[in-house]
């Protein structure tokens, strides 16, 4: 059984079967999905900056696998890189953007592998060579 965490800029959305996995904070919310009510569900605002808290979605009688392909079916995905850069020292390199810490990544440019990709992202957003 598969359960999804899907991370984006202003929450984070699980999709589990195991209500134990659930830690959810008072402003959270939580929806039960069950194969009489997914389709009533639009999913779309926890995608964007309308709901800035985090969503569990608690599968019953349908597969996380199911509730996850809905959930995404109308964003757009965007090819992109970063990376993980630690030091000689075993810190991890953070930049803080939009009053955010946050690895650097961008977007992927034709032609480019998505190894180059994380590579320039991190050149560009930083000033380090890799």
């Amino acid at each position: 059984m598969q359960n999804y965490i899907i991370f984006n800029k202003y929450n984070k959305i699980s999709i589990t079967k195991t209500p134990s996995e659930i830690e959810k904070n008072p402003n959270d919310l939580l929806i039960t999905c069950n194969s009489n009510n997914l389709s009533n569900y639009n999913f779309t605002p926890f995608f964007n900056n309308d709901y800035k808290h985090n969503v569990f979605i608690l599968c019953d009688d349908i597969s996380t696998e199911e509730v996850f392909s809905f959930a995404i079916k109308d964003l757009k995905f965007v090819k992109a890189a970063g990376g993980i850069v630690i030091n000689e020292l075993n810190e991890i390199l953070f930049m803080y953007r939009n009053k955010v810490w946050d690895l650097p990544k961008g977007h992927w440019e034709e032609g480019e592998t998505i190894e180059q990709t994380a590579k320039r992202e991190v050149m560009e957003e930083c000033g380090m060579l890799l």
